[in-house]
């Protein structure tokens, strides 16, 4: 790999990690579980929350950080207010 590429890519693991701990800090994501990589120009974002404030969220504080950056929110949100009803055990 080429001199010039090797220092993009840290570049890149870099921002991941600094955007990682934005997310993990900001009081509206709070999300520690995504992962986050960049490159060419691209922030992807994956994992789960369990709101769509907070999916929503997740590509604002990217955005704020770095609008210079495409951001590609594949984050999902996960249901976690239970099953639908309740299983009568005999």
């Amino acid at each position: 790999m080429p001199e010039r590429d090797r220092v993009h890519a840290a570049e890149d693991v870099y921002e991941a990690a600094h955007l990682s701990e934005l997310l993990a800090n900001d009081l509206r994501t709070s999300a520690p579980e995504l992962r986050v990589t960049v490159g060419g120009g691209v922030v992807t974002i994956t994992g789960t929350v369990t709101t769509e404030e907070r999916r929503d969220a997740v590509a604002e504080v990217i955005g704020e950080a770095h609008p210079e950056l495409d951001v590609r929110n594949d984050v999902t949100v996960i249901d976690l207010s239970g099953p639908p009803s309740s299983e009568v055990v005999r």
